[in-house]
């Protein structure tokens, strides 16, 4: 058999059978196609002969089964292997096979040849006619039949046994008039619902016909003409010549993406990063198109199919059997309850993928993402195309009744008054929004020209607006920041939109200590203009000042810009907040930045100088966490003995001798840490509500979880999109929230404990108050006033053995004996010294051993003894509106005057109950010392015992002292680097693989910013240089700019792109 214009499908693995060759020679070396004949005694030899070859799996190639045969048009297009097989000195095979002998090959070749042409003749009766299969419900009625017979029930019949006149006594199959009645008007018989006719039957019936013959592996489709005696034919929908891309022009192969073997996905791409078109495959039809095909009519009676002079076909030609898993399901054929349940999955914003996989779970069937995309996209929802993301987020926050929004913009004003920067805030729903206009404002006027000439650089029309920030927030979200603002956290992300735009949040501790993200901002940049009108009039204009008066602990990463506003917002709204620096940032990610590595101080070394490191940080750790340096004397000596133990013999056998890192580590601690020491320092700020809160990590893993939830916010999702991941991420967890807080006020009971407090406040605080009484005997009290106790630790009676010097291996950071005294004012009110109550809103254990040792039947204290941030009902009821009665008001009266500590009866400190003592003598932190020695510290400090006198850290090394002693000078010509002259950039500008624009300057970064430190008059030329290159910036990314986001209502202020790694500030601080 021959084939002509046969081609093998790449990669096809062939399996020989030897028992479907035909030969005609028994020796495979003489095989020649062109005398070849078949017979069973040549079969039979010719399988000995295969028999004695090597085995197909060692002899074949992949490459070998790719080839086709030659072929040679005068041999009627067979393959001519003769001449192969009267050279045996030709080494060569055109099919490169690798074989043992020269017959061996030649016998392998003939044998591909043959397979080759035996797949693809198996091939082609896969596309040989086969008979098609569609169910639908119909009566079958012949000429003489009329209406009568169409109102009978009908009945499932496959109508592919009809067609092509198999059944002629027959002339329709009807369909049921009751449910597919008729149009008065049969001129509107087939006009769709979508061109504005009323009639729906049209329409119910033609998806009917589609998704039936979907189920029944013959899947149709309604030819967009007309029949010729009217009606609507049904072709096949696999291979027809209905689809439009079959008619369209073909594209040049410059239009499509390159393809590689290796990274295909990542290599072809356009250099903007957009990716250019896949090579993808399409109908054929020149050979003909599929014949199934019938005809839909309409008329008196009803909608019919009808079988007239044999009409119809019921037979597919020219393709491969369908197979209901591989083709995807066209979403027009949804159920109306399928399509409300898919638009609900896209609507929480989880993406198309998400749609496609409930789908298929609920299907079985494929739906590619790019026809859900277009199903909810743009042109499905009438949007308009020069709509600018920056509309449709503005748009989705203004019609959102949930939201409370704040937008900052240069606003197109009407007639010839020019831009205004505008800010406008809308937080009451159906009240018009508050306008507010900055331009005149002082603080403002470096924005305004900025903003000015950003237009004048990008050309942005006079009637457009200028999109710089916007911030929102949830309602329910903010409902939770008023009842808990003791303790704020702020911080900001990036990679978080397509425009590189910066998310600024804010979360809050909730009373069952959950971590809740109450309000958002985008912001164009970390400059300091951005994060002003965020604190000086976004807050005020969302009404949210007011509550900020309770904040007690600000915590930040280190951002000086956003410093420096928070300090201005502090002055005016939070009196009485603490400005507090995350000590993670300070000390984990400075150290990894600023000190030397594992491996620094050579690798026999390297765990000995990863537990030094992992000492330091801890020590300075303990100034952060309460329980080891509460007053500033005991601050001061763990200072000064931590320089000491930096400077010790057993850090420096830990460096491996090196004394030039552990100069590093102490001018991290001097330069990095210290400088900082008034942000973090527990004794400044143990007074304060902050729930020992000395780090942002609860909030850092908002920002980690925003990017990773279910419905996640993705680096290069549009700002829309975004905000609505964001806005049902934090519905998902309002909801979550106010279902635990319902579920603790309906179920009080808590069967692991009872304490009187345990119906009445959430789980998370019952469990403090009963950690707190489990510690109360560890403690022994003596009264040493009429109103007053002292508390003392039963385990620190015993003689505290420790090492009595700082160069041992183990890292002694110091403890401190204390005393706690208890003191009950005239109201009753108990305080505490070491103010846990203060600090968290609990009782103390110390107080609870006094009221233990005074009420002897004392069961616990009573939820009145706690603050309402811990009570189940405040969790649940507060700042409801309309709210629960007066329940709102009197909460907020309440958390206003909130009770102090817990309340003991004054009538119980009679002189029978317990005698009142001396008091202990007040003894120097020096004395307190657990774990040291009063000598050896007053030798290792150089200073007196009974204060607190101590000396600063001396250089330990003349490179440390002549750092210290720097006090500028002439600037050597060689303090610039090098390392750009001898890098070598591309002709184009860009950089070798493997190597970042950011590692590459940051030499010289560095150099120039050391010149500038030394000479302050060099300051304003960097500063030059700076808005020079983003001027230029902003003008080439605005050419890059597509034309909804140029063109459209409002458009976005150009931001600078994150590459690099992730923020690390460890600055200086300096107070304003």
């Amino acid at each position: 058999m021959s084939r002509d214009n046969g081609k093998p499908p790449s990669g096809m693995a062939v399996i020989l059978d030897r028992e479907d060759v035909n030969a005609e020679m028994t020796d495979p070396a003489q095989w020649d196609y062109e005398k070849s004949t078949s017979t069973d005694a040549d079969l039979s030899t010719l399988s000995t002969s295969f028999a004695q070859m090597p085995s197909p799996s060692r002899v074949c190639s992949r490459a070998a089964l790719q080839k086709p045969p030659c072929h040679d048009s005068s041999h009627g297009g067979r393959s001519n292997t003769s001449k192969v097989a009267n050279n045996p000195s030709d080494t060569t095979s055109t099919n490169n096979v690798p074989r043992t002998s020269d017959k061996e090959g030649v016998a392998y070749k003939a044998c591909t040849g043959l397979l080759q042409e035996r797949v693809l003749d198996e091939l082609s009766l896969l596309t040989k006619n086969w008979k098609g299969s569609i169910v639908l419900s119909c009566v079958p009625m012949t000429a003489l039949e009329g209406v009568e017979k169409a109102k009978e029930e009908p009945v499932d019949i496959d109508i592919c046994d009809y067609l092509s006149g198999q059944k002629t006594q027959y002339s329709r199959l009807n369909f049921s008039p009751r449910k597919y009645p008729p149009p008065a008007d049969l001129g509107l018989a087939f006009k769709t619902s979508k061109k504005n006719h009323t009639n729906t039957t049209w329409d119910d019936l033609r998806t009917h016909i589609v998704k039936q013959s979907y189920k029944t592996r013959s899947p149709v489709i309604c030819s967009s003409g007309s029949s010729g005696g009217g009606g609507k034919k049904f072709v096949c929908h696999t291979l027809n010549d209905t689809n439009k891309k079959n008619k369209g022009r073909k594209r040049e192969d410059e239009d499509f993406r390159e393809t590689h073997l290796v990274n295909d996905g990542e290599r072809g791409e356009r250099e903007n990063g957009r990716s250019l078109p896949r090579r993808t495959s399409g109908q054929d039809i020149s050979d003909g198109k599929c014949g199934l095909l019938f005809t839909v009519k309409c008329d008196e009676i009803g909608y019919h199919i009808t079988l007239f002079r044999s009409a119809g076909t019921c037979m597919h030609s020219h393709h491969i059997k369908y197979n209901y898993s591989d083709v995807s399901l066209p979403l027009r054929l949804l159920e109306e309850n399928e399509f409300k349940e898919l638009k609900n999955v896209h609507d929480t914003q989880a993406g198309e993928g998400l749609c496609k996989a409930y789908l298929f779970a609920k299907t079985g069937q494929l739906v590619p993402r790019g026809k859900i995309a277009y199903l909810f996209g743009s042109k499905a929802t009438g949007d308009a195309d020069f709509a600018s993301d920056i509309d449709k987020l503005l748009s989705y926050l203004e019609d959102e009744k949930d939201i409370v929004h704040a937008v900052f913009w240069d606003m197109a004003s009407r007639g010839n008054d020019g831009c205004r920067l505008v800010s406008k805030c809308k937080c009451v729903e159906d009240e018009d929004p508050i306008v507010t206009d900055l331009t005149a404002d002082r603080s403002m006027k470096k924005v305004v020209a900025m903003v000015r000439e950003d237009r004048k650089e990008r050309n942005i029309g006079s009637n457009q607006n200028l999109f710089l920030s916007v911030m929102w927030g949830e309602k329910e979200n903010l409902r939770y920041f008023k009842m808990y603002p003791e303790t704020v956290f702020v911080d900001v992300t990036s990679h978080s939109n397509n425009k590189k735009y910066h998310l600024l949040t804010f979360s809050c501790k909730s009373g069952t200590n959950k971590q809740v993200l109450f309000l958002k901002a985008w912001i164009p940049n970390q400059r300091r203009f951005s994060f002003r009108w965020v604190f000086k009039y976004g807050m005020e204009s969302l009404g949210l000042h007011h509550y900020f008066k309770y904040t007690e602990l600000i915590m930040k990463d280190g951002d000086p810009q956003q410093h420096n506003e928070i300090q201005n917002f502090m002055v005016e709204y939070l009196t009485n907040a603490f400005d507090g620096a995350c000590g993670w940032h300070l000390v984990r990610q400075g150290c990894l930045r600023d000190c030397p590595g594992k491996n620094a101080a050579g690798k026999e070394n390297a765990e000995k100088w990863e537990q030094f490191l992992t000492h330091v940080k801890n020590w300075l750790y303990s100034w952060m966490r309460p329980g080891y340096c509460e007053t500033e004397d005991e601050y001061k000596i763990s200072k000064e003995l931590l320089f000491r133990y930096i400077s010790s013999e057993s850090a420096l056998q830990a460096a491996g001798g090196h004394q030039q890192l552990l100069d590093t580590v102490k001018r991290w601690v001097q330069n990095k840490v210290i400088v900082s020491e008034n942000h973090f320092l527990f004794y400044l700020r143990k007074h304060k509500r902050a729930f020992h809160t000395y780090c942002s990590n609860g909030h850092e893993g908002t920002n980690f979880g925003m990017k990773n939830h279910t419905i996640p916010l993705k680096a290069n999702g549009s700002m829309t999109k975004n905000a609505k991941a964001l806005t049902m991420q934090a519905s998902l967890k309002a909801a979550e929230m106010n279902a635990n807080a319902y579920r603790n006020v309906i179920k009080p009971n808590k069967k692991w404990s009872k304490l009187p407090t345990a119906p009445y406040v959430t789980p998370f605080a019952e469990g403090l108050v009963h950690a707190i009484m489990d510690r109360q005997d560890l403690y022994s009290v003596r009264r040493v006033g009429e109103r007053e106790f002292e508390i003392k630790c039963s385990i620190c009676v015993e003689p505290f053995i420790a090492d009595h010097s700082v160069s041992e291996d183990k890292c002694p950071i110091p403890r401190f004996h204390r005393i706690r005294r208890v003191v009950v004012d005239d109201d009753g009110v108990c305080r505490c010294s070491c103010c846990y109550f203060e600090q968290v809103g609990i009782p103390c254990p110390h107080m609870a051993k006094v009221f233990d040792t005074v009420q002897p039947q004392w069961d616990g204290f009573l939820h009145t003894d706690v603050s309402v941030r811990w009570w189940s009902q405040y969790n649940y009821s507060a700042y409801q509106f309309p709210g629960h009665g007066n329940l709102t008001q009197l909460f907020h009266d309440l958390r206003h005057n909130d009770v102090k500590g817990p309340k003991l009866h004054l009538d119980l400190l009679t002189d029978d109950c317990m005698p009142i003592e001396d008091p202990s003598t007040d003894m120097s932190a020096v004395h307190r010392l657990k774990n040291y020695d009063v000598d050896d510290i007053s030798q290792q400090l150089g200073g007196t015992v009974d204060g607190c006198i101590v000396t600063t850290s001396a250089a330990q090394s003349e490179m440390e002292r002549n750092m210290l002693e720097s006090n500028g000078g002439i600037p050597d010509v060689a303090i610039f680097s090098e390392s750009l002259e001898d890098f070598q950039f591309r002709a184009d500008g860009s950089l070798p693989p493997g190597v970042s624009l950011r590692s590459a300057l940051m030499p010289q970064f560095n150099d120039v910013c050391r010149v500038c430190e030394q000479f302050p008059q060099l300051r304003q030329k960097l500063s030059e240089a700076h808005e020079d290159i983003l001027k230029h910036g902003r003008k080439l990314a605005s050419e890059k700019m597509s034309n909804p986001e140029r063109n459209g209502a409002t458009v976005s202020m150009l931001t600078d792109r994150h590459t690099g790694p992730s923020r690390v500030y460890n600055t200086k601080i300096n107070p304003i």
